[in-house]
């Protein structure tokens, strides 16, 4: 048997302009990355790797903002 660890952080910095067409509504976005983010990176992570470990993504914090324009 092999076996081994490996763990990260993973960061994902989101910046998109507001009016980009087919843009969730700024709430819903919001939600999206408190709420769904760390399951679809699991699941993209067990996707590729489910088969040959057991993959857990927890996560530490989330955020999303408007900024200024200037």
């Amino acid at each position: 048997m092999i076996k081994g660890k490996f763990a990260a952080t993973i960061e994902i910095d989101i910046a998109v302009d507001e009016n980009k067409p087919g843009l969730l509504p700024f709430e819903k976005l919001k939600e999206s990355v408190h709420n769904e983010m760390e399951t679809a990176v699991n699941d993209i992570l067990f996707d590729e790797f489910g088969d040959i470990a057991t993959v857990k993504v927890t996560k530490s914090f989330a955020d999303l903002y408007i900024t200024e324009r200037r």
